[in-house]
């Protein structure tokens, strides 16, 4: 297996006491990823796993971190966690990248200690939402309407349950189902209810047209 790692941290603009923040984010560096992939405070490195591993440099208003390696560096997201909380200013980058039989990329922005967009392979970062990103948050919820849908088929009219429901009440959750892309689920929803009280739906429909 071989990786890639970069680990970013961009500030607001160009750093003005750069040793200062060198040496806070080598701490930081030291205290979060395992014993192979230390630095110390000559930023030369202590750990033996990689010796390709490289230094922390600046680049104007970027501190960087980047490497190719054999193995796993464990940490680097305690270390973004950290990093970010202590400079809430900096947005932090970080990309793990495995090559060979098992290719795999994992892309993180960290702001204030907390992961705000993420990506698992190339292309724009996704935004973070309570913890999940957008395409894992639509994954979830598509799932959770399935289920839903799953379980209101099971019930048939008649069952003193579709014999309850409101036109108003009826149309919110069909129209859940639409926009989740579930047609098929929001016209049960629509027929179960009008097949349980005809007459309900009908004065409704007539009345909302």
């Amino acid at each position: 297996m071989n990786m890639w790692i970069s680990v970013e941290a961009h500030f607001p603009q160009a750093v003005a006491d750069r040793e200062a923040v060198a040496a806070r984010l080598i701490a930081l560096w030291n205290h979060h990823v395992d014993g192979e992939h230390q630095i110390d405070q000559d930023s030369k490195t202590v750990g033996s796993a990689d010796p390709t591993f490289t230094d922390l440099h600046f680049d104007g208003e970027c501190a960087s971190i980047e490497y190719p390696g054999k193995w796993e560096t464990e940490g680097i997201a305690n270390f973004a966690h950290a990093a970010s909380l202590a400079y809430p200013e900096a947005t932090v980058h970080t990309l793990e990248e495995w090559t060979g039989e098992d290719p795999n990329i994992v892309r993180q922005q960290w702001e204030g200690g907390a992961v705000v967009a993420e990506k698992d392979s190339a292309g724009p970062l996704e935004p973070v939402i309570a913890g999940k990103s957008l395409s894992v948050a639509h994954a979830a919820l598509s799932g959770a309407v399935e289920r839903l849908d799953g379980l209101l088929r099971a019930i048939a009219v008649g069952e003193d349950f579709w014999e309850h429901w409101s036109y108003s009440e009826a149309q919110a959750l069909a129209d859940v189902f639409d926009a989740a892309a579930q047609p098929d689920a929001a016209r049960m929803v629509r027929e179960r209810v009008a097949e349980a009280d005809p007459e309900m739906w009908e004065e409704a429909t007539t009345a909302s047209e």
